[in-house]
């Protein structure tokens, strides 16, 4: 057994880092605290947005375990964060959103599917 691949101490700290940050920020919109530079929030969006920020803190704290489950949802977030880009980029005419959406998902998701990355979620279980 061999230790976490580096890219995934990368994407998981991310990850960690992403969801600390949406909590806060979905905090202060559910509060409705205003934050200068930031788009004013309603109670709701922030209850979404402390969600995905949860999430993400979970996906984080799972990649940088190692633990196999998080593989599996990595590949299936990465898919569907793939699939809002294409969404983005011929639905909505968002050049710039879909296509760093498209090229960000396609890297992480043929990293996951790469055999040291695999070998390294999948040989735990």
């Amino acid at each position: 057994m061999f230790g976490r691949p580096i890219l995934v101490s990368l994407i998981g700290g991310l990850s960690f880092i992403c969801g600390l940050l949406l909590v806060i920020f979905g905090l202060l919109g559910y509060l409705n605290i205003d934050v200068p530079g930031l788009a004013e929030t309603t109670a709701g969006m922030g209850i979404g947005t402390m969600t995905v920020g949860l999430i993400a803190l979970i996906i984080g704290y799972g990649f940088l375990m190692g633990w196999s489950i998080f593989w599996y949802l990595g590949v299936i977030v990465y898919a569907l964060i793939l699939i809002g880009g294409l969404y983005t980029l011929f639905i909505e005419q968002s050049f710039m959103s879909g296509i760093v959406a498209i090229v960000i998902s396609l890297i992480i998701l043929a990293y996951l599917f790469s055999s040291k990355v695999k070998t390294f979620f999948l040989s735990k279980d």
